[in-house]
């Protein structure tokens, strides 16, 4: 078990817009869940080996309260989920940057149900690392 306290500090937040044109560029992979999306690519140096930005589109969620309110929700699934992944990315000695998206209009739906769809993508993601070897670039 992990001793690593769930926390997201800055530094483990992507907000360098270098960065993130890295992850939307073609070098960036996706995971698709039912409403969530997961972009992440390997790079070679970060200041953390995990770090993670979270978006909303405006285009579904007109009102700031209601894509702030998704967006804390994701980021506390992530921050309480993420440790196992940290963990195998240490080990390796690898680093990653993640962007989790919310694609759909969700209508009616619960903190647990979108617990469950962050706990299905770093599920994979975590299944396509134990088997994949990155091509590290950037």
């Amino acid at each position: 078990m992990s001793l690593m306290k769930n926390t997201l500090k800055a530094y483990e937040r992507l907000k360098s817009l270098r960065s993130i044109d890295y992850l939307f560029s073609k070098e960036g992979k996706t995971i698709h869940e039912q409403d969530i999306s997961l972009r992440y690519a390997f790079v070679k140096i970060s200041n953390y080996p995990l770090q993670a930005g979270f978006s909303v589109s405006k285009r579904l969620y007109k009102k700031a309260h209601d894509r702030n309110q998704y967006k804390r929700w994701m980021r506390e699934m992530y921050r309480t989920k993420k440790a196992p992944i940290v963990e195998e990315l240490q080990a390796l000695g690898l680093y990653m940057h993640l962007f989790f998206i919310l694609k759909n209009k969700l209508d009616a739906k619960s903190f647990q149900d979108i617990d469950a769809q962050v706990k299905a993508v770093l599920e994979k993601l975590s299944k396509k690392l134990k088997v994949y070897k990155p091509k590290i670039e950037s």
